[in-house]
């Protein structure tokens, strides 16, 4: 992986709070009724769906990923087909997701969302899904970080066990999310929360 000139992508990760307690409030006292996934250790990395760069935190390009690229052009294309019945939809899908290394080397991505206007997040968990059970063997670097229900927690000491619990080998973090929530580049959003492992 090699990081080079700025992107021509505009392209930049959404801005997510890190205090659990501010964020359970904000969605009304309980965590239940939310998604969360895990957080990968490895670079965090957008792949622009218009440009078909792949683009740091920072905004430069990262090259040298044009296998893991076309592999995820034929999943843009396939959400395209989903959502307006065309590969070349007139908003291409993009993504934020994790660049992890095999044992070999090889590039693996890792989405963690879907970034489209029209892609609320119970949308794309449950799109994805229905994906990849057709192009798991055509795109086999790519896998989508599986969303799973997070439970009803009140109180902060519930939180914090329940936090423990995703200790584990390769896991930067816990990722909440509000099933409305809509991913806007750049900006910063109520609707999610980051808990970063320590």
């Amino acid at each position: 992986m090699q990081l080079g000139r700025m992107a021509r992508s505009a392209l930049r990760p959404m801005i997510v709070g890190t205090d659990v307690q501010a964020f359970r409030e904000h969605c009304g006292g309980s965590l239940g009724g939310l998604f969360h996934c895990m957080r990968y250790l490895g670079p965090r990395l957008l792949w622009d769906g218009g440009t078909g760069e792949f683009v740091d935190e920072a905004g430069s390009a990262v090259a040298d990923l044009d296998a893991l690229a076309g592999e995820l052009a034929q999943l843009r294309d396939a959400v395209g087909v989903a959502l307006t019945g065309s590969p070349s939809a007139a908003i291409p899908v993009s993504m934020d997701g994790t660049l992890l290394r095999g044992q070999d080397g090889s590039a693996h991505y890792r989405i963690c969302d879907l970034i489209h206007p029209d892609l609320p997040v119970w949308r794309q968990v449950n799109l994805l899904a229905d994906l990849f059970c057709q192009l798991e063997r055509r795109v086999p670097h790519v896998r989508p970080v599986p969303h799973e229900h997070t439970p009803a927690m009140k109180t902060d000491t519930r939180v914090a066990r329940w936090l423990a619990t995703w200790k584990r080998p390769g896991c930067g973090g816990v990722l909440l999310k509000r099933p409305e929530l809509v991913y806007t580049p750049g900006r910063e959003t109520p609707d999610a929360c980051s808990v970063a492992m320590r």
